[in-house]
């Protein structure tokens, strides 16, 4: 199960992902609401984990605003919020469980089981761009027909330009999705990162390359 997760205790974040992913999760992890926007765009995922108490919104706006864009897949939150207001407000705005903090780790495996036993929603899992193909279910790109090979931090990228295809990405999204998994963060260190991808989407015959728009970011259009 993909499980996207957005948590702003760090420590805690890091922890729960770590224990998830020892259970044969696959977790992407999110501080804040715009890191937790920018992945949910970007990955088909199967859960959502939602902290209330983030340092940029409310976890129920998150939740709200999933629910009108038409996700249908499960939703937890997690909070230390335990008042009684405060899980039927969750609930009615979207939510299908609430866990309070502390919890322990087994009732939190069984709430995920639990969850990913309602029948399926189906939502589109293939993105398109020039010549490549992007699964967002396994994570992988694909140019005719065969798999491109990616680094981690170039995979990551990848996926966020694709799925904005044509728009602006700026910097700043860049680094905080690729802060979210441990990856490049220094402005440098992004400079490289594109250089990479560059180069593999044109040995790749992509059809699609990186553009930098000065000052603000990259856009990712059909090769010149």
């Amino acid at each position: 199960m993909r499980i996207l997760l957005v948590e702003d205790n760090r420590r805690f974040g890091a922890l729960l992902t770590e224990h998830l992913t020892d259970h044969g999760h696959v977790v992407d992890c999110a501080a804040t609401a715009a890191d937790f926007r920018e992945l949910a765009l970007t990955f088909a995922h199967d859960l959502y984990i939602v902290d209330l108490g983030l340092p940029d919104g409310d976890g129920i706006d998150l939740i709200a605003e999933l629910r009108r864009a038409g996700c249908t897949k499960p939703i937890l939150i997690i909070t230390a919020r335990g008042g009684v207001e405060d899980r039927v407000r969750g609930l009615d705005r979207g939510a299908d469980d609430y866990l309070v903090k502390p919890f322990n780790y087994r009732e939190l495996l069984a709430r995920i089981r639990a969850l990913s036993r309602r029948p399926a929603a189906v939502e589109p899992d293939r993105v398109e761009a020039g010549d490549i193909v992007f699964d967002r279910t396994s994570g992988e790109f694909f140019s005719g027909g065969r798999r491109i090979d990616l680094r981690p931090s170039e995979r990551r990228l990848l996926a966020l330009m694709i799925c904005r295809s044509g728009r602006l990405v700026s910097r700043a999204t860049i680094e905080g999705a690729l802060q979210c998994v441990g990856g490049e963060r220094s402005p440098n260190a992004i400079d490289k990162l594109v250089s990479r991808l560059r180069r593999t989407l044109r040995e790749a015959g992509a059809g699609i390359a990186v553009k930098t728009v000065k000052g603000a970011g990259y856009v990712l259009d059909e090769a010149s």
